[in-house]
């Protein structure tokens, strides 16, 4: 065993150069959420886990600033750099405290600067890792004026945040209180050029990433129920703007409003993925032709009605970004489709996109009468495809084809693979009921592509 004098010193974390003291602390930034709300929450462990090592990042940051004035100094940008809380009571405390320091011009050395330079990064969620949950404090008596006093603070923190790169909000918008009427006009036009006099609009200059999901009082009984087309229209003033998460978004009551969101460039958008809605589809396809070059498209319906016509300008509405899609998830399971009688298939090939690599579909997409398609999936899929899903209902009133239908066009798909689609690795079905497929495993097996049954719950 070494001597102590022969024992090498050790190296404390001031002996360290400036450079390498920064390194190490960028390693205690936040880690960002990549879903909203409602999705993350149904990976509670995962998403809880997250939340506590934000919290011990913060603490460990917090720490070292009480260390020394270099460390504090080094450490201070990174402390400020994220900023997650919860809309509780608990989490109360920490915006009322954050939204205080970031107001307050400090003196930093010999430099004057606000911390609020420092905010990249704006998330709230409704519960956390410790048990606090806003539901569960909603029997409070003064719990309505707390969160409408959290989601002001809130937007007035982003207002006061001018390098803002990424914002992931949770919020309830009712007629007694929003987060998202303190971020935008008061009034909206059709023209978002025109200018509200006494309004301070928040630019989102060097805005990255928008993950928002909008709660609302209920839904089509909302008078305020022009959020959609609000914030589409005011995210026209984010020119960095790469991807955009939407969760919970409803129609738009004003036609002319919605239709105003056709116009709004979106040049530099390459994700948009819209989950839980309840948008027309022609709302949809306007969005998508508002944007140029999108490279992962998501649309999942919460419920829609289609009265009259069925969805087929879905596909092509995405043409625009034929050449650049690599992959596409449409979930229309929850589309009602009032008709006389089920549509011919109501997606067209998918050949056009020749870079789309994934593709995620709900089993209509097969269907050519009620009962039965005699085409074969092959045909409508583009060789470039190397992930396959297909999305079945959880009962039969919207299936087309029976069980014996639907196992041909998969064995039809297996036989195709070598030669039509070269490139596909991988089949899933998501099923909610029991589905026997030991002949389509060894099929795809022998054709090189891995076949799996997903069993959905309800």
């Amino acid at each position: 065993m070494m001597d102590d004098e022969k024992m090498p010193p050790c190296m404390s974390l001031l002996q360290l150069p400036d450079e390498l003291l920064l390194e190490i602390m960028r390693h205690l930034d936040s880690l960002r959420a990549s879903e909203p709300q409602a999705i993350a929450m149904s990976k509670l462990k995962e998403e809880r886990k997250r939340q506590s090592i934000n919290q011990e990042r913060r603490l460990a940051l917090h720490s070292l600033c009480l260390t020394s004035r270099r460390l504090r100094r080094i450490a201070t940008p990174v402390l400020y750099a994220s900023f997650t809380s919860t809309s509780t009571w608990k989490g109360m405390e920490h915006l009322t405290l954050f939204h205080r320091t970031i107001s307050t011009e400090v003196h930093l050395g010999e430099h004057r600067s606000p911390f609020s330079k420092y905010v990249r990064y704006i998330e709230n969620r409704f519960s956390d890792h410790l048990g606090n949950n806003l539901y569960d404090e909603t029997e409070e008596y003064d719990t309505i004026q707390m969160i409408a006093r959290y989601f002001y603070l809130l937007a007035e923190i982003v207002k006061l945040a001018p390098n803002l790169q990424h914002l992931c909000v949770v919020s309830l918008d009712t007629e007694d209180m929003s987060f998202w009427q303190f971020i935008l006009p008061p009034a909206l036009a059709v023209d978002p050029a025109i200018e509200h006099a006494g309004v301070s609009h928040v630019s989102f200059s060097k805005l990255e990433t928008l993950c928002f999901q909008v709660n609302t009082s209920s839904y089509r009984h909302n008078t305020r129920n022009d959020w959609y087309a609000r914030i589409v229209l005011t995210m026209k003033s984010a020119p960095l703007l790469k991807e955009v998460q939407v969760c919970g978004i409803e129609s738009d009551d004003d036609p002319s409003a919605a239709s105003a969101t056709s116009f709004v460039p979106f040049k530099q958008l390459r994700r948009l993925d819209i989950t839980k809605c309840f948008l027309k589809i022609e709302e949809v396809v306007d969005l998508w032709r508002a944007c140029e070059g999108l490279r992962h498209v998501t649309c999942e319906w919460s419920y829609l009605d289609c009265m009259t016509e069925p969805p087929f300008g879905l596909v092509p509405g995405l043409l625009n970004h034929a050449e650049t899609l690599e992959t596409l998830r449409l979930d229309l399971r929850e589309v009602r489709l009032d008709l006389p009688r089920p549509p011919k298939r109501l997606f067209n090939s998918f050949r056009a996109f020749i870079n789309l690599q994934s593709l995620t579909i709900c089993e209509r997409f097969t269907s050519d009468d009620h009962y039965t398609w005699e085409g074969r999936i092959a045909d409508l899929l583009p060789v470039s495809l190397e992930s396959l899903t297909i999305l079945r209902y959880e009962d039969g009133l919207f299936e087309f084809g029976c069980h014996d239908d639907r196992t041909r066009n998969l064995r039809h798909l297996a036989e195709d693979c070598p030669t039509a689609l070269p490139r596909l690795k991988y089949v899933a079905v998501h099923d909610f009921l029991e589905f026997h497929a030991s002949e389509l495993r060894c099929l795809f097996s022998d054709a090189g592509v891995q076949f799996v049954i997903v069993r959905e719950t309800l």
